[in-house]
This record gives C-alpha cells, sequence and structure tokens, in this order.
C-alpha cells in the first residue's frame, strides 16, 4: 500500500529531528578563571582552639601547618586577585610555632560524572617537607572515595595518580587493571597486601612532576570508568586547546579503573575538588618516608640534617618560595547531546 501524504510528513519529521539532536559530545558546564576561580572554593581554615577535641581540626592530614581563611590568605599575599592570574602560594617568609602558613581550597560543587580538564601553568616545586596535591574526594571518607590526580611530596621525582575507596562490604572489589603496571592494585585503604591507606596507585613518569612551566590533567568520570591523562604544556591536545575535548581521541589513560574491575558509582560519589600544599604529616613528616637518620643520605633527614620534619619546615622559609600553583582555568564537560543544523526539503 503506497504511503500517505501523512505518513510522509510524519517520517520527514522524525529525520529532521534525528538530525537536530545529532550525537552526544562534550559540553562546558562550569569554568573555573580568573574571573570567580576563589569564589567557587570554600576555603578549610585551621582551627587551633580545637585541636586537642578534634585532632583534624587544623588539617585532616595532620601536617605542620595553618590554614588560613580567604581574607588572611590575600593579605598574607598567598592568593591572587580577581582578574590577576591565579596563585596559590605558601608563607616563604617567616617562621612558625605552629604550622606554615598555607591554603586548602575545596570545591562548592560536588561531582558525580564529567570530564574536568585542569590547566597548571606552575607545579610546586618538590621540596623537603612540602606535600602539595590536587584531588577530589566524597563525603564519609573513604565511602565516598577519594582520587589523588597529582599528588607526592617531598623530593620525589614522580607524580602518582591513586584513588581510595571503602572495602569490599560497601562497594565490591575496585582494582586497577595490571595492564597499566600500577605501583600497587588494590584501592581499598584496609587492603591486606598493601600498607594501609595506600589506595590502588601508578606512577606517572612523564615529567610532570612540579614542573615549573605546569602541565594539563583531564579526568573523565562516568558510569563505567575512572579514567586521568596528563599533558606537558607543549603536547596538549589540539582540542582541549579548542574547548571541544574528545577523549577518544586521546591516548591510553595513565590511570583506568573500569567496570569490569570496579563498581565506579557504588565507590566514588559527590566529590570535592581540592587544591593544597601541606606540610610533613601523614606523608611527607611520615618518619619511614622522611627518614630517622641524619646519616641516611637518600631521605630528606639525611639531606636536611633534620630528623624531624616539623623544625625543617619551621626554620627553612626560604625554601619554600616556589612551593606554589599557578592555575589557568579548570574546565567541568558534561556528556550532552550536540545539535546539529536542521534540513528540510519539499516531499
Amino acid at each position: 500500500m503506497a504511503p500517505s501524504f501523512s505518513t510522509l510528513a510524519t517520517a520527514a519529521a522524525l529525520v529532521s529531528g534525528a538530525i537536530a539532536t545529532g550525537t552526544r559530545s562534550y559540553q562546558l558546564t562550569e569554568h573555573y578563571n580568573a574571573t570567580n576561580f576563589f569564589d567557587k572554593f570554600e576555603f578549610f581554615v585551621s582551627d587551633f582552639d580545637r585541636l586537642n577535641e578534634d585532632p583534624m581540626a587544623v588539617d585532616p592530614t595532620h601536617g605542620f601547618v595553618d590554614y588560613l581563611s580567604r581574607n588572611d590568605a590575600f593579605d598574607a599575599g598567598l592568593i591572587t586577585a580577581p582578574g590577576q592570574d591565579i596563585a596559590i602560594r605558601v608563607d616563604s617568609t617567616n617562621n612558625y610555632v605552629r604550622g606554615r602558613a598555607s591554603v586548602r581550597l575545596e570545591s562548592h560543587t560536588r561531582y558525580n560524572d564529567g570530564l574536568i580538564i585542569a590547566h597548571f601553568t606552575h607545579f610546586p616545586r618538590p621540596v623537603c617537607g612540602a606535600w602539595p596535591a590536587f584531588w577530589m574526594y566524597g563525603p564519609n571518607w573513604p565511602h565516598g572515595g577519594e582520587l589523588d590526580i597529582y599528588e607526592k611530596w617531598n623530593l620525589s621525582p614522580t607524580n602518582s595518580i591513586t584513588a581510595h575507596t571503602a572495602g569490599p562490604d560497601d562497594i565490591g572489589a575496585c582494582n586497577l587493571d595490571q595492564s597499566l603496571s600500577p605501583a600497587t592494585s588494590e584501592c581499598w585503604i584496609s587492603a591486606p597486601t598493601q600498607w594501609p591507606n595506600e589506595g590502588c596507585s601508578v606512577t606517572e613518569t612523564n615529567g610532570q612532576w612540579g614542573n615549573p612551566e605546569g602541565g594539563v590533567y583531564a579526568v573523565e568520570w562516568t558510569e563505567r570508568a575512572l579514567k586521568v591523562w596528563s599533558w606537558p604544556v607543549n603536547s596538549i591536545p589540539q582540542d582541549i586547546v579548542d574547548g571541544t575535548p574528545d577523549p577518544s581521541s586521546w591516548q591510553n589513560p595513565h590511570f583506568f579503573l573500569n567496570e569490569n574491575t570496579c563498581d565506579v558509582p557504588r565507590a566514588f560519589k559527590d566529590m570535592r575538588l581540592v587544591i593544597d600544599v601541606t606540610f610533613c604529616g601523614d606523608a611527607a613528616g611520615n618518619q619511614g618516608l622522611w627518614g630517622a637518620s641524619a646519616g641516611d643520605m637518600s631521605k630528606c633527614s639525611g639531606i636536611t640534617g633534620e630528623t624531624w620534619c616539623p623544625n625543617y619546615v619551621n626554620n627553612h622559609a626560604s625554601e619554600y618560595a616556589d612551593v606554589y600553583w599557578e592555575v589557568e582555568d579548570i574546565k567541568h564537560y558534561r556528556l550532552q547531546q550536540t545539535p546539529q543544523p536542521s534540513s528540510s526539503s519539499a516531499v
């Protein structure tokens, strides 16, 4: 039976609608830049009055640090004014009894998916006692998960990308694929074959750590996978530069959790972006990492001659002049339908 005119019109409309709907691509949903950067973060402020009742009131990682409020950080020259190049510094002039002045930023927005691209123009210089990190974490740690995108401490030559999760009873197993040659493979913070809170980790070897020219990090977070890439400033993919990122066109990620090895939506949720520099604490000041002997020249205890990290951080302010972040911007994209030009023709 020949189609009626109304049937042809309906079919044409459906075709036109399909063309207009198009395919899905990453569309910009949030932009942290020089005009709004510090407005988009909460400043974690160290509360020394509550230290005895809550050891994490000063710093959740127990560092030798004094995190300042936004006003105090600006007055101390640790952050820049709106419209200026974005810089996040630590105090490199004064000596302190209770902790070196610094800044810890936590985003107001909590994320559950999308593509996050952070462009840095300076990474903190590796120095004994310093522990810089760009990372994400969810509520009720570790049940909301944690992803350390850029983190290491002291004089480490490389960055580590690390995830920390709750245990199998809560989220099931969550492990890195062995094809990545991980330093550690189990993301559970209490995995019996790893050190406490070691997590699953990949060591980057592409020169990003401490690079004074900065670089770009990208995190793609979907229901099926959590992936991390990075590039030096001279190798940034053109689609990122153009604001039309397409992860499918990039090379293999440096870090990759997929649905075959981890239930990503259960393990990671409602995560905030964090940028900070702390000192000593659970990692940089850990006696096994800092060193216990002034004669151990492979660790900071021997290199600095100080067997206690806070002593060195307190008495060598100028060493931290280059321990700072500079940020071009941070962008969050979400997969959305890409409208295409609709077409029509006579029937």
